[in-house]
């Protein structure tokens, strides 16, 4: 997903179909100063097979968090600075990887997103530092009540779907998982 901003017109919506089959949305929102380059991959828990799970989520955190590309880390600190906000989130369903800035800066957030998803490889010490990041995810999902609540709840509903399940895998499969496990996934 695109979206840009500025004051001037009503929203419009403009959506294509690339040649890979991606479908891409470029959504106007004049009212604020803001761009959002969005990626949603159709990808997570849902589309895991059981010893799978956990996977998506932990390249998700290996190419937000886990690289050490160095132009892309001169990119992102160059684009924090500018007062943009790199973010996502793995799911059951769709992995996103979202990058927010002001307007002005459109071109920097479209280059930091594209360099981000196709110019990173993930090598075993990147996929150390994910399990970090993906552990903790884990452990918070684990500890929280709600959660337990809701994920049993969902669990005695429908016992073999994916929902009963965490998104983020267990620490045990995480922790099986080296950087050739990740590196053709999309």
């Amino acid at each position: 997903f695109l979206m840009s901003c500025s004051r001037t017109e009503r929203p419009t919506t403009v959506i294509r179909t690339a040649p890979n089959g991606s479908t891409i949305i470029i959504q106007e929102n004049r009212g604020i100063q803001v761009v959002s380059v969005q990626v949603w991959v159709r990808d997570g828990a849902l589309y895991e097979a059981a010893d799978q799970v956990g996977e998506a989520a932990l390249l998700h955190a290996a190419v937000i968090d886990g690289h050490r590309d160095e132009e892309l880390l001169r990119m992102a600190e160059q684009f924090s600075a500018l007062g943009g906000k790199v973010t996502g989130h793995p799911s059951y369903d769709f992995v996103s990887y979202m990058a927010t800035a002001p307007s002005r800066h459109f071109d920097l957030t479209a280059r930091l997103m594209q360099r981000g998803l196709t110019g990173v490889r993930i090598d075993d010490e990147d996929v150390v530092r994910a399990r970090e990041l993906a552990a903790s995810r884990i452990a918070s999902y684990e500890k929280s009540d709600r959660e337990d609540i809701y994920m049993a709840g969902l669990g005695a509903l429908i016992p073999d779907h994916p929902y009963s399940v965490s998104s983020y895998g267990t620490t045990r499969r995480i922790n099986a998982l080296g950087a050739e496990d990740l590196q053709d996934r999309y």
